[in-house]
């Protein structure tokens, strides 16, 4: 059984089987130069998952499973991915829309064929955690790939400057902070807000926006007596 944007599968169809790669196609990022023995390695690309899945459509007349066919359609059509959840795992959330053949096999009033769901992300996002830290505190990410946070910086007291650290990495702003001034650094767009509003000009040079690593993340930061940190992030599995 499964949800696809938030409508449960069991009133439509019956689920036979469904069909998950292990990993999604991953793709060797080799660069062959002209009389050289092999190549040189750039790594990996991760492509894009689809999953399969046969099910049955059960009609009480040629009418009614014309009938139910019109309405799957109807629920399965969207431009746009919507969240795709199996019951087999029911906190990892996968972003599909349907793609390709949907062809029906007709055998009186019960149809069979098969849907490809298309996942241009080919993870499956967990819940949004939050935890609210001290400098030197450790972020556990639990998923299967680093993960890119959002850091919600709090001023109880005025300040000239944050330092966000995570090893030989920061993220460095420079400002005049007021009490009640709501810092938010959103690693994943390379985005900072003051108070809702654009503050891109007080990023140092030095900063790199960084990701929590598989496992255990340290995460410091200055002034660090004076300001109270949240991380948001979901974790993510291949």
């Amino acid at each position: 059984m499964f949800t696809f944007n938030a409508v449960d599968s069991s009133g439509y169809l019956i689920e036979n089987d469904v069909h998950h790669a292990i990993l999604p196609p991953l793709s060797s990022r080799l660069l062959t130069v002209p009389d050289r023995v092999g190549a040189y390695d750039f790594g990996v690309e991760i492509g894009t998952r689809e999953i399969a899945v046969d099910v049955t459509i059960n009609g009480a007349s040629l009418e009614d499973l014309r009938a139910k066919v019109r309405e799957i359609a109807a629920w399965l059509f969207h431009k746009d991915v919507k969240p795709l959840v199996f019951s087999d795992e029911p906190d990892k959330t996968y972003y599909a829309r349907v793609a390709g053949s949907t062809d029906l096999d007709q055998i009186v009033t019960h149809g069979q064929g098969t849907i490809t769901f298309l996942c241009p992300d080919p993870h499956a996002e967990g819940m949004n955690r939050s935890q609210t830290i001290v400098s030197g505190d450790t972020i556990t990410n639990s998923g299967t790939i680093e993960v890119y946070p959002v850091v919600t910086v709090m001023f109880p007291a005025a300040a000239t400057n944050l330092k966000l650290i995570k090893g030989f990495e920061q993220v460095y702003i420079k400002s005049s902070f007021a009490a009640g001034d709501v810092l938010v650094l959103d690693h994943k767009k390379a985005l900072v807000t003051l108070n809702g509003s654009p503050s891109m000009p007080t990023i140092d040079l030095s900063t790199v926006f960084f990701p929590l690593d598989v496992g255990g993340t340290v995460l410091t930061f200055e002034p660090n007596a004076s300001v109270s940190v949240q991380v948001d992030f979901k974790e993510k599995w291949l």
